[in-house]
């Protein structure tokens, strides 16, 4: 399983720091949210401030932004990155729509596609080469979809790379509703579990953990493996890691371990 941290309200002027001391301590990837900043700026600050983690929002509002909009943004992130970023989209409001359109618009830039997108609540027919920025090597980024309940799960399966839960959903409603939902929707496109990735809801770690560190990070380590490491092949964490970095790293260090999974390098 791999662990990302999410950071939820860094100043810009932070964000640099934050990005290094993440991909330091061991992290997978840094998620920034749209809350009391833009999420993407942050982000290509992170860019050039690392070169393993991945970097993705969690999540940015699409229906705050035209599917252009999202799809230029994303592409110059996904470039600067070289292939690191992922697009975490949400609510559901006209979902279908805009991953639909964003996916049109990067096969024109990517592949020379003729634009052809008659949408219910987009329509994208035109796009002159003066617009088009040229095809780099890393293809287009990953889309995720954010939620647990029916209507997202089963669109995720049916056109997502991931579906990322949030909120704080039970054993019984992820194996009641978000987990069927999911696999109605990979039926209906042809596709399996290895074609999608679940991302565990941010645990929030409060403050430097209260005893000690090897103790905590396996108790802290444990829990997430049990309730989450079936479905999820993520974990998202959330708290102040540039206090602790020694125990937040142990932590990371933990869950790598006993889910086998290789140490970032």
């Amino acid at each position: 399983m791999k662990v990302d941290v999410a950071v939820t309200g860094p100043e810009l002027r932070e964000i640099s720091s934050l990005a290094r001391l993440a991909e330091d301590i061991g992290f997978d990837g840094l998620h920034t949210a749209e809350a009391r900043h833009d999420p993407f700026l942050p982000l290509a600050r992170a860019a050039e401030h690392t070169t393993r983690i991945r970097l993705g929002t969690s999540v940015a509002v699409s229906a705050a932004r035209s599917p252009v909009n999202l799809a230029h943004i994303a592409n110059d992130l996904q470039e600067y990155s070289r292939g690191r970023f992922v697009l975490a989209l949400g609510p559901p409001t006209r979902m279908r729509d805009a991953v639909q359109a964003l996916r049109a618009i990067w096969r024109t830039w990517g592949d020379g596609e003729a634009l052809a997108f008659l949408g219910e609540h987009y329509r994208h027919t035109a796009m002159t080469s003066f617009f088009r920025p040229p095809p780099h090597p890393y293809g287009p980024p990953a889309i995720h979809l954010t939620g647990t309940g029916p209507r997202t799960a089963q669109l995720a399966g049916e056109i997502a790379d991931g579906l990322v839960l949030n909120g704080f959903p039970g054993e019984r409603h992820l194996r009641d509703v978000t987990v069927p939902a999911l696999e109605r929707g990979l039926r209906r496109s042809g596709r399996d579990w290895d074609d999608i990735e679940v991302v565990a809801p941010p645990f929030l770690v409060a403050a430097p953990f209260n005893v000690a560190g090897r103790e905590a990070a396996e108790e802290i380590a444990d829990l997430l493996v049990r309730r989450y490491g079936a479905l999820c092949r993520r974990v998202t964490l959330m708290g102040p890691f540039h206090q602790d970095p020694g125990r937040w790293a142990g932590l990371v260090a933990r869950v790598h371990e006993i889910t086998c999974e290789p140490v970032p390098s």
